[in-house]
Formats: C-alpha cells, sequence, structure tokens
C-alpha cells in the first residue's frame, strides 16, 4: 500500500506538468494594446482645400525690405510671394504685447498707459492680422452682411500687398467669422476662404 504512494505522486506530477506545457503551447495570445491608439484625433482647418504649405513655422516670415520698399512673405508654393513692406507703411501698428504680431486693420483690442489705443487701418468690419512667426495672415469678419464685409478685407489686402488674386490664394491666410455674429456656429472654426479662391465658402 505505501510502495503505491510515491507512485501516485509521481503520477500526478507528471500530469499537472502535461497540463501547464498545453496551456502554454495552446492558450491564445494576448498582445499589448496598440500606442498609436491612444494618439490624438485632432484635426485643424486646412488653409484651403488646395496645394501644400512648405512653409517652416518659426523661421523668419519676411526678408528685409529692399530699396523698391519690397519683402516677401511664405507662400503655399516653394517660393515666397513679394509684397509691398506693409509692416512699415504707416497704417501697420505691432501689437506691443504680443512680439511678432501686427495689425494691418481693425483694433488691437485694448489701450496703452498713455491713453493710446493703437489700431491698423480703422473699419468695423473686418480685422487683419500678421504673424511674423508663422507668416499666416488671420482675417476675423466683424460684420455682417459676411460676403460684403469678406468683399472689403479683400479689396484691402490686395492694396496693401499689391498682389494679384492668384497670389491672395498663395498666401499662408484664414478668414474667419466672428463668433458674436455666428450665434448658431454655422462657421466655427471654419476657414471661409476668399471669394475668388478654390474652396471657399459661399457667405449670405
Amino acid at each position: 500500500m505505501n510502495s503505491r504512494i510515491p507512485l501516485l505522486t509521481l503520477g500526478l506530477a507528471a500530469v499537472v506538468v502535461c497540463v501547464l506545457v498545453a496551456w502554454k503551447i495552446f492558450a491564445p495570445r494576448v498582445s499589448a494594446p496598440s500606442q498609436t491608439a491612444q494618439q490624438s484625433t485632432a484635426t485643424y482647418p486646412p488653409l484651403s482645400n488646395t496645394n501644400t504649405n512648405t512653409y517652416t513655422p518659426g523661421q523668419s516670415s519676411a526678408t528685409s525690405a529692399t530699396s523698391t520698399g519690397e519683402m516677401t512673405v511664405p507662400s503655399r508654393q516653394a517660393a515666397g510671394i513679394k509684397v509691398k513692406n506693409f509692416l512699415k507703411n504707416g497704417e501697420t501698428v505691432p501689437d506691443v504685447v504680443n512680439p511678432g504680431q501686427y495689425y494691418l486693420a481693425g483694433s488691437i483690442g485694448y489701450c496703452l498707459a498713455n491713453g493710446s489705443c493703437p489700431s491698423g487701418y480703422k473699419t468695423n468690419d473686418f480685422v487683419i492680422t500678421f504673424s511674423t512667426s508663422t507668416g499666416v495672415f488671420n482675417i476675423t469678419l466683424t460684420s455682417q452682411p459676411f460676403t460684403s464685409a469678406r468683399n472689403e478685407a479683400e479689396q484691402f489686402l490686395e492694396s496693401r500687398l499689391n498682389i494679384s488674386e492668384v497670389a491672395m490664394c498663395n498666401l499662408l491666410y484664414y478668414v474667419w467669422v466672428a463668433p458674436s455674429l455666428d450665434p448658431a456656429y454655422t462657421y466655427d472654426g471654419i476657414n471661409v476662404g476668399w471669394s475668388f479662391c478654390p474652396g471657399a465658402v459661399a457667405l449670405p
């Protein structure tokens, strides 16, 4: 009777080892969670529906003015666009709170200690800014009808830069509708573009 106990113990041990080996071989493998699944899927509005922005953020957006009063701003083409030196035309003003930001049109939105309230071209229909760090023009439509405000902004910027409509489409730019005039969020976060450029959004 006692001689059977070691044999039974050895037999049970062999069965346990066989079960463990079989489980190791045939058990389903669980892979580690994919890192890409945790990445943000946030997207940003394109500058337009065509062309690729080849400008590298952080590089100087404007060359020094030439003897003819010209400067170069980045574009969505490989080469930049030659424009009038709008930074020193006596109308554009710097945003002293945000270095590198300039207001071509509209009020900066604050007054200085000396009581002056800096503003570019005085208008209630749009605000146009330019960033020397990104090379981007930001245009906010601040009156209705939006289509009229956009047309006026287009004519203003064309005249200040002295460029064609084709060149205007190749600028790095965004045209926004002021949120305060868009309570239904119809144009929220949408670059409506210039009216004459491919992919422009029709406005009322």
